[in-house]
């Protein structure tokens, strides 16, 4: 009989407690994590909600009493990797006001298709410049469009006037969970299944992927430490 001696299972014991806590994300690359995040947005439709962190007006006092959060949806534009984003709104809305106060924010997309979802942590820049905002007009709504004629209805007097502004997002930090992204994949074991990616810690997704902007560039995030499952 092949039988561990004490000391085998210390040495087990050891070599399992170096195992990455992401270890079932091994194999998963910051392409994937980008890949399946934009396929998570575009069966969105680009629909995210966002939360913002506002502090409410006491009107008993006039001051700002506690802090408190608030989310609604948005319709958002990426660049190809996922640095930047950008809405366009009304500058008098909560969401403005919010982001003047605190510039932290968070897009979140979700999908049901792929029970998955991600979280864009961002800091935005409201875009108070006019001729910076006409290049944001023009990008969402090109003149002579559909989408133009219901932007000059939606903001009367249009990219210049006092009823349009822009919002500037910079992406510091991508959080995803993805248990069944079907993509035309080959393999399988740790973290995926054939014909699709997951992205997902286990099977019941603790824990998410997270990529941390570093110098410009999207870097895996270092595990935290948590031990999600522990055993009795």
């Amino acid at each position: 009989r092949n039988l561990c001696s004490p000391m085998d299972v210390s040495s087990a014991r050891r070599a399992l407690s170096t195992i990455p806590l992401y270890w079932t994300h091994i194999g998963v690359t910051i392409d994937d994590v980008l890949s399946s995040s934009r396929d998570i947005i575009v069966r969105c439709k680009n629909a995210a909600m966002l939360t913002t962190l506002c502090t409410p007006l006491d009107k008993s006092s006039g001051l700002q009493s506690s802090s408190a959060l608030q989310s609604r949806l948005v319709i958002v534009n990426f660049d190809a990797n996922l640095q930047r984003a950008s809405i366009t709104t009304n500058p008098r809305t909560r969401k403005v006001a919010d982001m003047r106060l605190n510039p932290s924010c968070l897009l979140s997309f979700s999908s049901a298709e792929t029970e998955g979802y991600v979280n864009l942590h961002c800091n935005a820049s409201i875009i108070d410049d006019h001729v910076r905002a006409l290049t944001f007009w023009d990008e969402r709504f090109p003149k002579g469009s559909q989408l133009e004629e219901w932007a000059l209805s939606a903001f009367p007097g249009g990219a210049t006037g006092p009823n349009f502004t822009a919002v500037e997002f910079e992406v510091n930090r991508i959080e995803i969970i993805n248990h069944d992204l079907q993509k035309n994949r080959d393999g399988c074991g740790s973290g995926r299944r054939r014909g699709s990616l997951r992205i997902a810690d286990d099977d019941a997704g603790w824990k998410p992927m997270v990529l941390q902007k570093e110098g410009g560039k999207w870097q895996i995030a270092g595990d935290d430490g948590r031990r999600m499952v522990v055993e009795e």
